[in-house]
Parts: C-alpha cells; structure tokens; sequence
C-alpha cells in the first residue's frame, strides 16, 4: 500500500512505494515530452502544433470538469492527441485522477514554452540595446521568490 507518513517534526516522509511512483511518472513524462516535442518538429514550426494542441489538452481538462469548451473542426492537434497521446496516458495512468494530472502536466509544459518563445525576442531585442525589459525585472522578482 502506497503510504506516507509524518516524523515528530510534521515533515512528510514518502515510503519508497510512492517515490518509485513518483519516478516512473516522471520518466513516462518525459518519454511523452520527447514524443510530442518530435511530432511538433516535423511541421518544421512547431507553433503550428503546440498552441492548437495547448487548446485541446484545455479542452480535455475542462471536459473532465463537465465544462464543454468547442474546439475548431479538422484540427490536427485534436487527432494527435485522441490517437497518440491520450491512449499513451491511459495505459500508463491508473485511474482517471491520475489521466487528468498527467493532462495537466503536459499542457503546463506546453503553455510555458510557448510563453517563453514569445519572451525570448524581446529579451534579445532588450540586451542588443543594452535596455532592460520589465520582464527582466519580473523575471528577477519571480526568482528572489517575490
């Protein structure tokens, strides 16, 4: 049984059952991450992928909150995801909890790649004109743990 438990100090300690889980979880993660990211590469723009595939793990999250979220017709991110990605994770997952959490997972991924490719221009435009961005403060702020 999957179990933790706190010591005198009230810190958690995880049984190795649970961090085993952890691990594999991760590496599937991370197998699925190589898989999508070469999948967005052979469209030779990955963006192409990425933002309509963003939009369909959303819409997936918000289905499994009863939440119905339309998506646009013939998108090839909807079938990669039904026909690649999902069956993926419902092999791997063991309840549907855990297929949600995975969702997430990927999509949390994605979106902040997708942020960081659009904050990368300016940052690079920034330093080039040896100007500092309010992002590079923000991102300094984020980093301090403010």
């Amino acid at each position: 049984m999957l179990r933790s438990r706190q010591n005198r100090q009230g810190v958690t300690i995880m049984s190795d059952e649970w961090m085993k889980l952890g691990a594999l979880r991760q590496e599937f993660l991370e197998e699925l991450k190589r898989y999508i990211i070469d999948e967005e590469e052979e469209t030779h723009r990955r963006m192409e992928l990425q933002a309509p595939l963003a939009m369909v793990l959303l819409a997936h999250l918000a289905q499994a909150e009863g939440v119905q979220m339309p998506l646009p017709k013939g998108l090839r991110a909807e079938t990669f995801f039904k026909d690649k990605i999902l069956p993926e994770i419902r092999a791997f997952a063991k309840s549907d909890e855990e297929v949600t959490a995975l969702v997430a997972e990927i999509l949390e991924w994605e979106t902040a790649s997708i942020v960081q490719r659009c904050r990368v221009p300016l940052m690079v435009h920034d330093e080039m004109s040896g100007k500092p961005s309010h992002l590079d403060s923000e991102l300094s702020d984020q980093d301090a743990g403010c």
